[in-house]
């Protein structure tokens, strides 16, 4: 991603342009506005204020929000130069005449000689004798034009025409030029006869963010102005002013790259108000956290900027209630919420780290914050920190003197024989922490009566036993349903690299560990499963959504082996106490567990399918008339398919190794 630092003079060619274009000295006016585009909330009025101060130029400003008559522009723009009728350059009786004064003015905007639209441009009850600065009627800004009221876009257009045309004025006009394009058919047309030339504003990200720090709070200013670049970062990374460097650049877009908008100042701005109002109530006990603050403000943008922009509504959010791999897992596509965050480079997990979403959807939506820092408070970053185990202390003992470390190595040589530590993280740690005290710090001496020898006898000893340690643990051992879909790298706990997790002794004992850890899983898995396939006669949705590749939300297990848990008699005799009308749906699920792409992981479930499939044929055929049809009516459709797809997968695999044949 491009620094802030790295972009060109922004907005360089709009202060050229303005300077150039107020230069003009033509008798009767250059006779074309120009126009400032951008997306609403893109700095454009903040900009061109800024480049007229900077060139000392006077002007008139009016706002054209909510406007929607003529008239109403005239009052603005009387109590904004109180009034300009005077000026040299506004010679209105002598170029118009009276009737402008009294009536409506006929415009030709295309030049076909017919009028296109009519300019209620009544400036008779405007006083002459009360002009504060006749000089600057030479230039009018017309600010915010597609947010004004009128119908027409030529209504406008045309009372602007009679300053630039008629009265030889110099206009500039700010707007979004795009959603005029899409709003008009008639706009585009209207505009080739006003406007000269259009200047494409670029969002000018560092300026906007300390226009913000200026309305900000000093304490919060304090907190986000070591994160600037943070933020700065953020508008670059959602930004449409990214992309069209990457397309300069010949980048192409890739799959997925969403199509940003300009960011938006104004929804920046409330988003970081936002954060004001919480920081506030923050104690210090949190705002001493600093570093994990920082990490909660960058999700706290994120997703405060895009509800403020209405992509983010509460619907939009609820989808957080689905974790990211559930919907990888089902091949769906990420809801906008994930791959806003994903464009982010946000990792975290926001249910552990952080609140819920009910309570994100009430403070971002709603404005309620009641319960956020309370829940902020227990949540997993800002609970307090429990005190070091020791064997922290030990992976820590390069930083810390003899005396503490030999402690720290004496207490966890006592606490491994207790079997204190039962996660799977903190076994992994100990395994490497045991190869590197053996092999490094307690290399082998060959001087039996030595200190170092005795550490090494012991460690050597503790080495040797970690298989006998996770089978004592091994009813607390279970890895997660994600973790087994895929697989984390072995980071261990805290973020902490594992000593000697490159050696082969750690490598078999982290695979023998996982394949312990898995099967209660598969334990757990198989308990949930077995209550499901009871309930089948009652209701067949819930066991088929758990063994099957579905679209319906919870959790599935289409790839997990665990039905050759199950005794073969009993689950056939569940299945035949399905009423009649349910039958055949109570068996849909041997198609479309078998059919698919997993029988390389079911495989140990082949033997039990085979038993089943033999226990239904047998009832099959034992049976007469209606019972008879229905039962096989029901196994052409959804057990015969499984059988051939376990036919077609063993003698793909005996093709490809005759060995591995299950013949």
């Amino acid at each position: 991603m491009m620094d802030s630092e790295q972009l060109p003079s922004l907005n360089m060619h709009i202060r050229e342009g303005i300077e150039y274009y107020t230069s003009l000295n033509i008798e009767d006016g250059p006779g074309y506005a120009i126009l400032i585009s951008g997306d609403w909330g893109t700095g454009k009025t903040h900009t061109i204020r800024a480049i007229l101060k900077a060139l000392d130029v006077k002007h008139v400003w009016v706002s054209l929000y909510g406007l929607n008559e003529t008239s109403q522009i005239n009052d603005a723009i009387f109590a904004e130069i109180n009034p300009i009728l005077s000026s040299k350059k506004f010679k209105l009786a002598a170029k118009v005449g009276k009737g402008f004064l009294k009536g409506a003015l006929k415009i030709d905007l295309d030049g076909d000689g017919s009028s296109d639209a009519t300019a209620s441009a009544d400036l008779s009850n405007l006083n002459l004798e009360k002009i504060a600065d006749p000089e600057k009627s030479q230039l009018l800004i017309f600010d915010d034009l597609e947010r004004s009221n009128f119908k027409k876009p030529e209504q406008i257009l045309g009372y602007i025409n009679s300053f630039v045309e008629l009265n030889g004025l110099k206009a500039i006009i700010i707007g979004n030029d795009s959603k005029l394009v899409k709003r008009h058919k008639q706009y585009k047309d209207i505009k080739e006869k006003l406007i000269g030339k259009t200047y494409e504003i670029e969002p000018d990200v560092t300026n906007a963010v300390s226009a913000i720090y200026s309305d900000l709070e000093e304490e919060v200013t304090k907190f986000l102005a070591p994160r600037t670049d943070l933020i700065k970062s953020f508008c670059l990374t959602f930004s449409k002013q990214k992309h069209r460097e990457d397309t300069n650049q010949g980048d192409q877009k890739n799959k997925g790259q969403e199509d940003w908008e300009d960011i938006n100042f104004r929804c920046l701005k409330r988003a970081l108000i936002d954060f004001q109002h919480l920081y506030r109530n923050l104690d210090s006990t949190l705002r001493e956290k600093e570093e994990k603050l920082a990490d909660f403000f960058k999700l706290f943008l994120l997703l405060g900027y895009f509800s403020k922009t209405g992509k983010l509504d509460s619907a939009e959010l609820d989808q957080l209630k689905t974790t990211e791999y559930e919907f990888r897992l089902k091949n769906e596509d990420l809801p906008l919420v994930y791959r806003l965050l994903n464009a982010w480079d946000f990792k975290a997990d926001i249910h552990e780290l952080y609140v819920g979403v009910e309570e994100w959807k009430h403070a971002l939506l709603k404005g309620n914050q009641a319960g956020f820092v309370k829940s902020l408070k227990k949540s997993t970053a800002f609970r307090p920190t429990p005190a070091e185990d020791s064997w922290v202390t030990v992976w820590h003992g390069i930083g810390h003197e003899q005396e503490v470390f030999e402690e720290a190595v004496t207490t966890l040589e006592q606490e491994i024989a207790e079997r204190k530590y039962k996660t799977r993280e903190e076994v992994l740690h100990l395994i490497g922490i045991s190869i590197w005290l053996r092999e490094d710090v307690y290399a082998n001496s060959g001087n039996e009566s030595s200190a170092q020898q005795s550490r090494h006898d012991t460690w050597t000893k503790i080495s040797r036993d970690w298989q006998v340690y996770i089978k004592d643990i091994e009813s607390h051992l279970k890895i997660s349903l994600k973790e087994h879909y895929f697989r984390d790298r072995e980071d261990g706990k805290f973020g902490l690299s594992i000593w000697r997790g490159e050696t082969e002794e750690f490598q078999e004992l982290s695979n023998h560990l996982y394949s312990v850890s898995q099967q209660g899983l598969y334990s757990s898995i198989a308990s949930t499963v077995y209550e499901l396939a009871k309930q089948i006669p009652e209701t067949y949705v819930p066991f088929y959504n758990a063994v099957c590749a579905t679209n319906n939300p919870g959790d599935s297990y289409p790839s997990i082996p665990v039905l050759h848990n199950f005794d073969p008699n009993e689950f056939t005799s569940i299945l035949f106490s399905t009423p009649a009308e349910h039958f055949s749906d109570a068996l849909m699920f041997f198609k479309t567990r078998y059919e698919f792409h997993y029988l390389s992981k079911l495989e140990p479930e082949y033997e039990w399918f085979c038993k089943v499939v033999e226990l239904l044929e047998a009832e099959r055929d034992a049976s007469e008339g209606i019972d008879h049809y229905r039962q096989k009516n029901a196994m052409e459709l959804y057990v015969d398919p499984a059988i051939r797809a376990w036919d077609t997968y063993f003698q793909s695999k005996s093709d490809q190794d005759p060995a591995s044949s299950a013949g």
